[in-house]
């Protein structure tokens, strides 16, 4: 069974990186490989210039923070987070110090005395992060941190370590399987699939500029629809399958390459009418099927030549009163259409 294969990353000091994929992807694997606790069977593993392959986890000197916290169970706060200092034989003045200026960091400045057992998921994190960090790491890693806590308290922490990130300016190697997590809160994205990455880049690229039907299918909502391709270069036309003579315009980024194709459009870039809009490049008729009430959005499933096509608009909008039953019109811009080829 193969543990990750192909991974190449490069991290810029002070740089967010996530790591982002499905269970059995690898990412968990290659983060604990950088941390020490997996010997790869080939390729290195550098830190600020230094190769670190074969040294133990206890000299590579990084700050890791696990989803199950790790903490000492019969300390308290204080001792939790003095831990890694006290282990470096600092002296009790400098341990003091760096202490109290973690717990201040994290917003426990009030707790230090307080049993690690006492305090809440969401607190007992905060303990983990400040140990990580006590020792003022070149690189903080974190695996899947705030999996265990539920979503408000998820979201506040994701802020608080952002927050965290801006003001030390530590390298972080970040592990989830959250795609929002992913897109709030970091400066790349490395998407990985079967040990590969299959797409680095900003929230904005990944999302808005899917390298590959994976990507688009994986993160966030995709509509795909069977298509033919005419025409070379940047701008392309499209002809959905069972669609006689109707045509979509798309913009390419790299030369198209196989017999059978999808185009691919993101549900929030619709505009939904009951008439076409001149505006658009690319327009597409239907009716609507489902009408799902989302809280800030709503999602209409509408039913075209092309197959089901998904919908999101906002709750205010004049679109959100579209019932099922509803003749409609799709309306997108070409630049919001991507192509992939179905056999890769």
């Amino acid at each position: 069974m193969m543990a990750v294969d192909q991974v190449s990353l490069d991290i810029a000091a002070g740089e967010f990186v996530t790591l982002l994929g499905l269970s059995g992807s690898g990412k968990s694997t290659t983060l604990m490989t950088v941390a020490g606790f997996v010997d790869p069977d080939q390729g290195t593993v550098s830190i600020s210039g230094k190769e670190v392959t074969t040294l133990p986890p206890e000299k590579r000197n990084l700050g890791v923070v696990f989803q199950n916290y790790a903490l000492f169970p019969h300390l308290n706060v204080r001792d939790n987070i003095a831990f890694p200092l006290q282990m470096r034989r600092q002296p009790a003045g400098a341990i003091d110090k760096e202490v109290k200026r973690v717990l201040e960091l994290v917003s426990l400045q009030d707790l230090g005395e307080r049993r690690v057992t006492e305090l809440s998921g969401g607190q007992q994190q905060r303990v983990a992060l400040a140990r990580a960090l006590v020792f003022a790491p070149p690189v903080l890693l974190m695996d899947e941190p705030l999996g265990a806590l539920d979503r408000q308290l998820r979201e506040q922490l994701q802020v608080e370590i952002k927050r965290i990130h801006r003001q030390l300016g530590v390298t972080v190697l970040y592990v989830t399987h959250d795609q929002e997590e992913a897109l709030s809160m970091s400066d790349r994205i490395a998407i990985m699939a079967d040990g590969r990455i299959q797409q680095l880049g900003t929230p904005a690229e990944v999302y808005m500029r899917p390298e590959n039907s994976f990507v688009a299918g994986f993160f966030g909502e995709s509509n795909f629809f069977p298509v033919a391709v005419e025409g070379a270069g940047e701008r392309v036309t499209l002809r959905p399958d069972n669609l006689d003579g109707t045509m979509l315009q798309a913009i390419t980024r790299r030369p198209l390459q196989g017999r059978r194709f999808f185009g691919m459009i993101r549900p929030e870039a619709i505009q939904v009418g009951t008439e076409p809009d001149p505006v658009f490049e690319n327009k597409l008729q239907g009716t609507v099927e489902q009408q799902d009430f989302l809280g800030a959005t709503v999602r209409l499933t509408v039913r075209t030549g092309a197959g089901a096509i998904a919908v999101r608009t906002s709750r205010l909008g004049r679109a959100a009163e579209l019932t099922p039953g509803t003749a409609v019109w799709l309306n997108w811009h070409a630049e919001e259409t991507a192509v992939f080829a179905a056999d890769r």
